[in-house]
């Protein structure tokens, strides 16, 4: 079973960590997770006592911040902590809406939710999704069209100095 730590006892292993203290050997010697202890120093690092000490509290997060948190690592490929620790939500909780999400998609994230306000917005029907995807990817084309059109200019100006070099009768520099 997972152990709760008070903010006291967070803020003490935090302050002993800042003062030098190595996290892994203080995490092993303490018996609690190195993740969760390195969190808490980035917390701290980046709101200061008073995210550490809101760590205790259960926050209630909309099915649509479930949502919103979950599209960000499956689709855009955030790390984990990128996510939970800005938005105050545990490291567990996140882990536990992506196995829904993975398990029974998205509208799993609505059901156990206080605040069942899915926005018109985030339902999107299998047309909507593929013709974004169209969209991305026209767009991507036209970048890699435009990137291989700069290619070729830039190998016609070095095929075009190296013959203004040969007519000088220099050697073109290797390159």
């Amino acid at each position: 079973m997972k152990q709760k730590h008070s903010f006291e006892e967070r803020l003490a292993l935090v302050k002993k960590v800042k003062s030098g203290y190595p996290a892994k050997s203080l995490a092993k010697e303490m018996g609690i997770d190195y993740i969760s202890l390195r969190d808490w120093v980035t917390i701290y690092d980046l709101y200061g006592t008073v995210r550490l000490r809101e760590m205790s509290r259960h926050n209630l997060v909309s099915g649509s911040e479930k949502e919103r948190m979950c599209r960000l690592f499956l689709e855009k490929g955030v790390p984990l902590p990128q996510i939970y620790i800005p938005n105050g939500v545990s490291r567990d909780a996140l882990r536990s809406w992506i196995r829904k999400v993975r398990e029974g998609g998205y509208e799993a994230l609505y059901g156990d939710c206080l605040y069942n306000n899915r926005s018109p917005d985030m339902v999107k029907s299998e047309n909507e999704i593929l013709r974004e995807e169209l969209k991305k990817a026209q767009h991507e084309n036209l970048l890699l069209r435009a990137e291989n059109a700069l290619l070729k200019k830039a190998k016609a100006l070095m095929e075009e100095e190296e013959s203004r070099l040969r007519g000088f009768g220099r050697k073109p520099s290797k390159r």
